[in-house]
């Protein structure tokens, strides 16, 4: 992974979606343009960020272990059907009003978890949000509304058009053909315009980390959640924490 374009893709999503760059990530361009000996790199961050404390790569590599846990909090928005009327300039000078149905975003609505990564009996270390991807879903339809609208609008035309051909040629059949193709055409019309809801709804609301960097042996590992409600723990089991090691975990606020 290129660390510098990491270092741009956060900038972009804070401009984006409004999400802070985590310091986490901060700290680890400080530890890698030191340890990879990127000079200018390193005094720039620290220009930019200040100085952060970091344990340089050459112990996570030889004589320490790293745990980087994820916690993933609820689940990505949902998708609405939402309808809206609009005017549409026929061919023959006519004006029709159409309903078309568009998708909207319905984010979970939940509190920073305030959550705390504790090893052993070492200190606590923070969580951050690393990744809200419920900003970035709902952007993201937002961004994609008017191309949905205007799809929509053709939709709702061509189906307005072909059941106007229907009806025109019922009623030149006369009887009751007449009255079932235009109650038909209407009910069709009326049912079939719905909104595209599919969505990815096992992703997590919100990804937040926390990251350590300690000594080998084994330790039991377990996540502190404060809430507005009572307090929660998230054991993790024991790990054996192996000299050079990068250890990965994740665990949902979602699982019991």
């Amino acid at each position: 992974i290129d660390y510098k374009n990491c270092d741009k893709a956060f900038d972009l999503y804070a401009k984006l979606y409004q999400t802070p760059k985590p310091k986490r990530l901060k700290a680890d361009l400080q530890r890698l343009a030191q340890g990879l000996g990127e000079k200018d790199d390193l005094e720039r961050w620290e220009a930019r960020d200040g100085k952060l404390p970091y344990t340089p790569l050459s112990e996570t590599r030889k004589d320490r272990a790293e745990l980087v846990v994820l916690l993933y909090q609820g689940l990505a928005p949902a998708k609405l059907s939402t309808s809206l009327t609009l005017p549409v300039n026929l061919d023959d000078a006519t004006a029709q009003y159409f309903r078309v149905a568009l998708p909207k975003a319905v984010a979970m609505d939940l509190p920073d978890p305030q959550a705390k990564l504790s090893v052993g009996s070492g200190s606590l270390v923070p969580f951050e949000l690393f990744q809200d991807v419920n900003a970035i879903a709902i952007r993201d339809l937002e961004d994609k509304s008017a191309a949905l609208t205007l799809k929509a609008t053709a939709r709702a035309l061509a189906k307005f058009q072909a059941a106007r051909e229907v009806q025109k040629q019922a009623r030149e059949a006369g009887g009751a053909a007449e009255v079932l193709a235009f109650v038909g055409t209407n009910l069709f019309t009326l049912l079939s315009e719905q909104a595209d809801i599919r969505s990815w709804r096992t992703l997590p609301g919100r990804i937040y980390i926390a990251r350590m960097t300690l000594d080998p042996g084994k330790r039991r590992a377990q996540i502190y959640v404060e809430g507005a409600g009572a307090s929660r723990l998230v054991d993790l089991g024991e790990q054996d924490f192996k000299p050079g090691q990068k250890l990965f975990l994740t665990r949902s606020l979602l699982a019991p």
